[in-house]
């Protein structure tokens, strides 16, 4: 029910899929080049980064690094449900049992260190490949970020069908956290 709620958009400007809650960017070249099950998993993934909406938890975090660590979560919420992932795609069992935001914080603290250890930050890769992030802020049909409440109150009413959609057909109505 969410990835059909959001606004399918073939662009091939987008390295690889992306979303900002409302809309759902799909680079045609990438997604062809996907075996069937990649396709599953990365649409999947594009839907729990609004599930979740970490596009609207980003606040002053390191958009990069916040968008790695939601990867890193979902992918491996994915893959331990069965799913496909890519081994090029952010998925290290490190990352295991922990809450989002404290992946957040091991990454900037890896990255920290990196920087005073001289070495280059480096990007642990990227959600699907493509080392940009593919989840940043809501944006409506123009192009234009939305206001906090107005993505918020779009994005919640996606939601709110979901549940819906998942109570009626007898799986439950929770979406984690």
């Amino acid at each position: 029910t969410i990835l059909f709620s959001l606004r399918h958009i073939w662009d091939d400007t987008q390295p690889t899929l992306g979303t900002y809650g409302i809309n759902l960017y799909i680079n045609p070249d990438f997604f062809m080049s996907l075996t069937p099950n990649l396709r599953i998993s990365a649409l999947a993934h594009e839907s729990w980064h609004v599930a979740f909406k970490h596009m609207l938890r980003l606040g002053t975090k390191n958009p990069l690094i916040w968008n790695y660590a939601c990867d890193f979560y979902i992918n491996l919420m994915l893959r331990k449900s069965g799913y496909e992932i890519d081994p090029k795609w952010c998925c290290d069992d490190k990352y295991n049992n922990m809450a989002v935001i404290d992946i957040y914080n091991q990454l900037m603290q890896d990255a920290e260190q990196n920087q005073q250890n001289g070495s280059s930050v480096g990007t642990p890769g990227s959600g699907l490949g493509s080392g940009k992030p593919d989840m940043q802020q809501p944006k409506d049909d123009s192009g234009k970020i939305l206001p906090d409440d107005a993505a918020e109150a779009k994005i919640n009413s996606t939601l709110v069908k979901a549940a819906t959609a998942a109570k009626l057909s007898g799986h439950g109505s929770h979406i984690p956290d």
